[in-house]
């Protein structure tokens, strides 16, 4: 079973929590949770992936939340923040931080925490701060949080990262004025046609989700590799 991580004592837990499973110094997975895992107030459920990351024998530390604030929480962001302090993440070879659409906001917005991580963000809001992104009118709650302490930029956060993939539909608009967010050289817009706003689920359901986790874990992953995956949608129905 998990090993719980350590939290500081002003920790909330039952706001959020986190899941610590060691299995290797050579990579990490950071798995952050979606909105659909934060209305599960189950505290016994996997974190987002667990069970294609054990499958793989790759560590993974999962953030989870209980509540639809876009992990703007006092609480997480000072254990986020002496995690990243604590040299925690300096202990791994490889670590990669990966969610969809809240948990790809915080994939990217915690990617600070490890300069030279590889970040795989499915559907990705950047921000919620209203006057960053005036024309996003989604997410009620999580606009309504408090976005004036750290983190609050994914596209900001992750330019130290050694690459920014963002699956997305580019012809959902609000997704994709997110992904327009990221101008930094490591960013790679991965367009995924007709998955709406669920591009890590269509994928899923297309049994093409683990080749583009594994190729992102592996080092493969690439515009051209996502493209490669990508057309097998299109083979399947031929």
């Amino acid at each position: 079973s998990p090993e719980k991580a350590p939290l500081p004592p002003e920790f909330p837990s039952f706001i959020a929590t986190a899941f610590f499973t060691d299995r290797s110094d050579a990579v990490l997975v950071v798995s952050f949770d979606n909105l659909s895992a934060a209305r599960d107030a189950g505290i016994d459920r996997d974190s987002w992936g667990y069970g294609f990351v054990a499958k793989n024998g790759w560590s993974q530390l999962g953030v989870m939340t209980f509540d639809a604030d876009w992990f703007r929480n006092d609480g997480l962001l000072t254990y986020m923040q002496e995690l990243g302090q604590s040299g925690f993440f300096r202990r791994f070879r490889k670590v990669v931080m990966t969610g969809t659409s809240m948990g790809g906001y915080a994939a990217c917005a915690f990617a600070s925490l490890a300069p030279g991580c590889t970040v795989m963000a499915f559907s990705p809001q950047s921000t919620l701060k209203k006057d960053l992104v005036p024309w996003e009118t989604r997410f009620s709650s999580g606009r309504r949080a408090d976005w004036s302490g750290p983190f609050a930029d994914g596209a900001v956060e992750s330019v130290d990262a050694e690459a920014v993939f963002l699956v997305y539909d580019p012809n959902f608009a609000p997704d994709l004025q997110h992904a327009e967010r990221y101008t930094a050289p490591n960013a790679v817009r991965l367009p995924a046609r007709y998955s709406g706003h669920k591009s890590a689920l269509f994928l899923r359901r297309a049994g093409l989700l683990s080749s583009v986790v594994r190729g992102t874990v592996e080092g493969s992953m690439s515009k051209s590799e996502f493209f490669r995956i990508y057309r097998e949608i299109g083979r399947a129905h031929v």
